[in-house]
């Protein structure tokens, strides 16, 4: 049982070290280049919709922890085997707000979600083991997310963002 504890921690630091995600506080370089940015985390993410299809439904939660607000303008999603999205709009979070960006901004269409932006065709969310990440303009890696599975119609969400999330890297 030990060695079976030992062989899981060992796979997890090494996932997390070629992720380059070994530190805790999530803080990433700003935009401008002077300071640090907020602490910005994935926070609750729809990956199998039931009302609707995935095409409309699909959308994730990003919060922002910090002390200052944050324009998400010129940061990336990826996906394991999607093409990467480039946040084109000027989508803000601040100080302990968040925003919801989704497949599709429409209540009537996407479920009832309220869409604080909409990423239309990708990333798309396997519903059996995927991956999502948010990378910052300069291409750093903000946060990220995995999962093996999900459960039709209910949200995943960060129980406590004082925990690291387990980062994955692109392949």
């Amino acid at each position: 049982m030990l060695r079976v504890v030992r062989a899981r921690l060992a796979l997890t630091a090494a996932c997390l070290a070629m992720a380059g995600a070994c530190r805790g506080d999530r803080r990433v370089a700003s935009e401008a280049g002077g300071g640090v940015a907020p602490r910005v985390a994935i926070d609750e993410i729809m990956i199998d919709p039931r009302m609707v299809s995935d095409a409309s439904g699909e959308w994730f939660e990003v919060v922002n922890y910090g002390e200052s607000s944050v324009s998400l303008r010129g940061w990336t999603i990826t996906s394991a085997n999607d093409a990467p999205r480039r946040i084109d709009a000027a989508v803000s979070i601040s100080p302990g707000g968040y925003a919801v960006l989704a497949a599709n901004a429409d209540p009537a269409r996407n479920g009832g979600v309220r869409a604080t932006w909409a990423y239309g065709g990708e990333p798309r969310f396997a519903n059996g083991a995927d991956w999502l990440a948010l990378h910052d303009a300069r291409r750093t890696l903000v946060d990220s997310i995995a999962w093996r599975s999900a459960v039709p119609g209910v949200s995943w969400e960060l129980d406590d963002p004082r925990q690291p999330h387990a980062s994955v890297a692109p392949p």
